[in-house]
């Protein structure tokens, strides 16, 4: 029997270590590599020392450690990282918690710290899966803080596995009481993350997560090294012909890095496309993005303040929004763009620095020389073509010579290589052109319609220009890779992670997209309320009643529905009553019939205290023997054994007879 006893103390370490290894993950791409590399074997040794009761270290130590980690934080904090460096210290104060002997308050504070944890890192980078950690920490902190109430009045206390479960039932309890402020925190942190962040500040590990205003040889390859999402697009299905999403026009190029020219255009495009109109609704997932895709080409934007920049492309007129976004476009999806003005100054797109790469220049001449336009187009992307070029994203050359290396030498690369290169031996053979950078392909989630475009879809290609059409046309001649075809041929990566995507997507429309106009749209509505309540009252039974109009079907399936469950959770409960209950039920009418009956406020101790010992003694004993057996297990939501139930019911069945017997004696 003993085996299957579980002690509150181990319940209580569990708990909390579940509680720092949920803050870990909530932050894990927040913190500093540094305090993750000493939080984990930290937990580790925790884990060891409370399983194998090894030596911990000296509290004082640990506390001196602690004053260290708080103290080098806030020397090293920097103004555009102070939460990253605030989540680190959180997370080496839990780790040290962790390592000490730990009180009932230890364990406390580990469930505070933990709360925070996960609070700071919403409130900086929101990700659909702090739904789940939302879920199971306030299950945690309920729990916790149980388990630690009862473990400063008892340590000692252990438990059956029917008590452990009981016990947990009763923290449940305490968490739907709780639900309204995690509920509030829940839906509060994500709309905090304006005011923390700053010009130029950026949560997590976004280095490499997506563009700005220049391409450097080796940056998209290393944006597509990340399997994280850069945005979903709710669309109907495009061709994969057509799945480029565009972002940056690149037009300057130093022998190194393309660059877009600084030129603020009109407020709408200066060109025309002349394919299909497709709608998208475009969700952009955190990081450092200013620029805003779409698909190629893009006509107009919505829902959002923009800066269109020209040649295509659109840009966040807030530098300090860093948090996820999401907008409207609608694209002609083509090809070809025609610029309004077909005389536009042609030169900006044939520049190259002086003396760039002689060699890169007489290969480009062999392949070019007596060719008309169309012809050294079509020869230069041959030359760049499998088998002599294959696509990689190892060993990609980096140096200041990096194209001719590629080129000329290596002849492995990423697509940036591939289109840097075709756009500067365009160039070389008087062929105007400039680079395109975004993405290319996406899965497409058929139960939401929508794309899931993740960052190693990031692409560039080349528009040159067409002197027949005028106009620029695409050319990607960048060889196919493998998990870009994937995503072209649209093959969904599971049913059910296409689901778990969808339900991802929708916590994140529901929690992040709730902005400030909707925010400060209620607050207009509440002052029109308190100024003027009867035509608020008047304006709210007008939508009601609109509202029925058009939804009284459903609304009258659902109440049916309601019901229908109350009255069957009704009727289950009265046809599943326990037989403890029943059994108090028996013995309270068993002494009734004695004339002794309990009244609602008494306890059982009470009641029976309330037999006299004298008129009736026999009574009075068995009463107190059913009421301490009873009270035994009842009130400690332990269910009785067969053996304890047949006790009590015979002392029941005594009752009666002695109840029947005081009848016939008074007939």
């Amino acid at each position: 029997m003993s085996s299957a006893l579980i002690s509150l103390k181990k319940l209580l370490i569990a708990n909390s270590l579940l509680c720092a290894l949920l803050s870990f993950a909530a932050c894990r791409n927040i913190v500093s590599p540094a305090a993750a590399a000493i939080f984990l074997p930290a937990l580790a040794a925790s884990v060891f020392i409370d399983a194998f009761g090894w030596k911990r270290p000296p509290r004082y130590l640990l506390n001196l450690v602690s004053v260290i980690a708080v103290g080098s934080a806030m020397a090293l904090v920097r103004i555009d990282s102070v939460i990253e460096t605030f989540l680190s210290a959180v997370l080496l104060l839990t780790a040290v918690k962790m390592l000490e002997d730990k009180r009932a308050r230890d364990h406390v504070q580990i469930v505070i710290l933990s709360v925070i944890t996960i609070v700071s890192a919403a409130a900086l980078t929101f990700r659909p899966e702090f739904v789940m950690y939302y879920i199971v920490m306030s299950v945690l902190i309920a729990q916790g803080l149980l388990l630690s109430t009862l473990f400063s009045k008892a340590p000692e206390m252990v438990f059956n596995r029917k008590e452990a479960l009981c016990l947990c039932r009763r923290a449940l309890a305490i968490w739907l009481m709780m639900l309204p402020v995690c509920a509030a925190l829940f839906f509060a942190a994500p709309r905090a993350r304006a005011a923390l962040t700053m010009p130029g500040y950026g949560a997590g590990d976004t280095t490499a997560s997506g563009f700005v205003d220049r391409v450097t040889h080796g940056l998209i390859g290393r944006i597509q090294e990340s399997n994280e999402i850069a945005f979903r697009a709710e669309t109907p299905r495009v061709a994969a012909n057509d799945l480029y999403w565009r972002g940056l026009t690149l037009s300057v190029f130093d022998g190194n890095e393309w660059r877009a020219r600084q030129i603020r255009g009109p407020r709408h495009v200066d060109y025309a496309a002349s394919g299909n109109h497709v709608r998208q609704e475009i969700f952009l997932e955190q990081g450092q993005f200013r620029v805003l895709f779409a698909l190629d080409k893009p006509l107009t934007l919505d829902k959002i303040d923009f800066i269109y920049a020209s040649d295509g492309v659109f840009l966040r007129s807030n530098r300090r929004m860093t948090r996820q976004l999401s907008y409207g476009a609608v694209s002609a999806v083509s090809a070809v763009m025609r610029p309004n003005d077909a005389a536009f100054d042609k030169e900006p797109y044939l520049s190259l620095p002086p003396g760039f790469s002689p060699p890169l220049r007489d290969l480009t001449d062999g392949l070019t020389q007596g060719l008309d336009e169309r012809s050294k187009i079509s020869a230069i992307q041959g030359y760049l073509s499998p088998p002599a070029f294959s696509y990689s994203l190892d060993n990609l050359p980096v140096s200041d010579n990096a194209l001719e290396e590629f080129v000329l030498d290596i002849k492995k690369g990423n697509c940036e290589y591939f289109a840097s290169a075709m756009a500067v031996m365009c160039r070389m053979a008087g062929i105007p052109s400039r680079l395109v950078a975004g993405y290319r392909g996406g899965y497409y989630n058929v139960s939401g319609e929508y794309y899931i475009v993740r960052q190693k879809n990031a692409h560039a290609w080349v528009e040159l220009w067409d002197s027949a059409e005028k106009a620029w046309r695409r050319r990607d001649p960048t060889p196919p890779d493998e998990s870009v075809e994937i995503s072209l041929r649209q093959r969904e990566t599971g049913r059910f992670a296409m689901y778990l995507d969808l339900l991802s997507l929708r916590v994140s429309q529901l929690i992040v997209e709730y902005g400030g106009d909707e925010q400060m749209e209620l607050i207009e509505r509440f002052k029109g309320f308190l100024l003027n309540p009867g035509a608020s009252f008047q304006s709210a039974a007008g939508n009601m009643k609109d509202t029925l109009r058009r939804r009284a079907l459903p609304i009258f399936a659902v109440m049916i529905v309601l019901i229908a469950v109350l009255l069957a959770m009704r009727a289950g409960r009265f046809s599943k009553r326990s037989p403890e209950a029943a059994l108090l039920r028996d013995f309270l009418s068993a002494t009734s019939r004695r004339g002794f009956t309990k009244r609602p406020d008494e306890g059982l101790e009470e009641f029976a205290n309330t037999i006299p010992e004298t008129d009736a003694r026999e009574l009075r004993e068995l009463a107190w023997r059913f009421v301490v057996a009873f009270e035994q297990d009842y009130y400690r939501d332990r269910p009785m054994t067969a053996a304890k139930l047949s006790e009590l019911k015979e002392i029941v069945q005594q009752i009666k007879r002695a109840s029947k017997n005081s009848s016939n004696d008074l007939l």
